[in-house]
């Protein structure tokens, strides 16, 4: 069984994948009546696959957006099929109601004053390897954290992303 998995290995010369947030658009943050805050927000990953025989079959996952320790939307990334050496953008939108107090209205006021807007980007992406679509292999799961700052919140206006920091963890 090792020998199999070692000649996979030498033969797929396998690589991983590397995902970035290209942009995100706050289509709607807005307070509304009880102190909850409605947010609609879309981000758009670039996902490049840099293997040549691999490709990656994402399934249904979870998108989430924190502020403060707080979600303030939720979504999907359509689930897709890439092929190998491929880079596939791809767009998320993430809505949400969440209770926000009036600390963290304060809070986010003066974090949008500062131009320095932090997100937490919370990603559970189960992934199916597939040998040139043909041969099948395990299921593991990708849990993605990006902490990301941003310069503004306007809907209808898109922010800079000023900067990300991203870490991985790989359930089998």
């Amino acid at each position: 069984m090792v020998a199999i998995a070692l000649c996979f290995y030498y033969l797929l010369k396998p690589h991983v994948p590397t995902y970035d947030f290209e942009s995100i658009d706050i289509n709607a943050f807005e307070m509304r009546q009880g102190n909850k805050l409605y947010s609609d927000v879309v981000v758009i990953v670039k996902a490049t696959n840099p293997n040549e025989n691999i490709w990656l079959d994402y399934l249904e996952n979870e998108v989430g957006v924190m502020y403060s320790g707080s979600q303030v939307c939720k979504g999907k990334i359509p689930p897709f099929l890439q092929p190998g050496k491929n880079t596939t953008m791809v767009k998320a939108e993430l809505k949400g109601e969440t209770q926000f107090s009036s600390e963290m209205e304060s809070q986010f006021l003066e974090d949008q004053k500062d131009l320095t807007i932090p997100f937490l980007v919370v990603v559970r992406l189960p992934i199916r390897l597939l040998i040139n679509d043909v041969i099948h292999l395990r299921k593991f799961v990708v849990n993605v954290n990006c902490s990301l700052v941003i310069d503004k919140v306007q809907p209808k206006e898109r922010p800079n992303i000023l900067h990300k920091d991203f870490t991985y963890a790989i359930d089998f």
